[in-house]
């Protein structure tokens, strides 16, 4: 790995952490939030599911912009995510709160097109490496978010662990638009990809898949905690804890993801990823002990991050430089299109019966994921 790969992944990872302090602070913060608004689980569930509606209008002129404006695209989710982090904390209403965690949401959506392009054109045969290192950084951001505010909440509140970050996504949005535009001024590249471009079949079977994975993230780790506080009997601090140790081990899971795609194809690595997610997941509500329940949840969420570069790597196998990304900017509409739905579908569900039946859906999210690369791998 050469000195430019390794400056880059410093920048790259930094800024990755940093955007996802905030991307489960809500599920993990979400029961004492339903207790000082009274929201249902249904209106809970619309905080994490309708700021996506909003991304999927946004993804397309972010991933067209990002191929022209990286740095612009880049600074710009700093400043949206760190608007959403003041006013949550303020927030006067449901409709406010609402707003708030949809700033947030923008600056995600706005982030990952011209930073997941950037890490996969670096000049590093081992790309599902470099995509697994990157990753790694994002999940230590989303295991650092609720942890530090379950660590805090105790003494300061759940407020504290919005305010935070702030200071941190000031420099970032500074730094990222003058690293980029430094790396845009030396490739001078012109996009003229196109929607119509990436109308393949291996990219289509990619983004299915991994809206797919994405739906069992989503349908787990929005009830996670509202499990162990409420079937589980433990203290919403203690639910944060174990919400927040999750990404940590996805740290090794997104470097050890990357690495087996690189070894024994991604593909097949992406079988064996999702194959142990549903393991994991079946075994969370049947152990008795919350510790051995917990270090399941643990490993589903290590299995998922390990999922995450391999389907990244497989996005850029099947997609050009002109139009890479729109073509993450497509997968992520996908996604959003699908996660913005399970959460509402799942809090009728398990209303009507309980929140275990989150595990089975889970579990049956991923069985058509298996029968998509089954059926490529065949007719390859």
């Amino acid at each position: 790995m050469n000195k430019q790969t390794k400056q880059a992944l410093i920048f790259l990872g930094s800024t990755h952490f940093l955007i996802h302090v905030y991307s489960q602070l809500l599920q993990a913060s979400l029961p004492v939030i339903r207790q000082q608004y009274g929201l249902t689980l249904t209106e809970a569930s619309l905080l994490v599911s309708a700021p996506m509606l909003l991304q999927i209008l946004l993804y397309i002129p972010a991933g067209i912009m990002a191929d022209r404006r990286a740095n612009l695209v880049l600074a710009g989710s700093f400043i949206a995510t760190m608007l959403g982090a003041l006013l949550v904390p303020n927030s006067g209403s449901y409709i406010h709160l609402l707003a708030s965690f949809t700033l947030i949401s923008i600056g995600s959506t706005l982030y990952h097109p011209p930073a997941l392009k950037a890490t996969s054109e670096l000049k590093d045969e081992n790309r599902g490496f470099v995509m697994g290192v990157q990753n790694g950084a994002g999940s230590l951001g989303y295991s650092a978010g609720p942890l530090l505010y379950s660590l805090l909440l105790p003494i300061y509140g759940w407020r504290i662990g919005y305010y935070l970050w702030v200071p941190l996504l000031v420099v970032a949005a500074l730094y990222s638009y003058r690293y980029i535009s430094h790396i845009e001024r030396a490739e001078k590249t012109t996009a003229t990809g196109s929607i119509r471009s990436l109308a393949t079949m291996g990219f289509i079977s990619i983004a299915v898949s991994g809206a797919l994975v994405d739906a069992t993230y989503y349908c787990i780790t929005t009830y996670i905690t509202t499990y162990y506080t409420e079937v589980r009997g433990i203290s919403p601090g203690l639910a944060g804890v174990i919400f927040g140790f999750g990404p940590i081990l996805g740290i090794l899971g997104s470097v050890l993801g990357g690495g087996l795609g690189d070894r024994v194809g991604k593909r097949r690595g992406f079988i064996l990823v999702i194959s142990g997610m549903g393991f994991a997941i079946a075994l969370i509500p049947l152990t008795g002990s919350v510790l051995v329940s917990s270090l399941f949840f643990v490993i589903w969420r290590s299995f998922y991050s390990a999922s995450m570069p391999l389907v990244n790597s497989l996005i850029a196998e099947n997609t050009g430089s002109e139009n890479r990304s729109l073509g993450y900017s497509v997968c992520s509409i996908v996604s959003s299109l699908v996660g913005s739905t399970i959460p509402p579908l799942v809090s009728l569900i398990v209303e009507a019966y309980s929140l275990n039946t989150m595990f089975p859906i889970a579990i049956g999210l991923l069985v058509p994921v298996a029968g998509i690369f089954l059926l490529i791998k065949s007719r390859s």
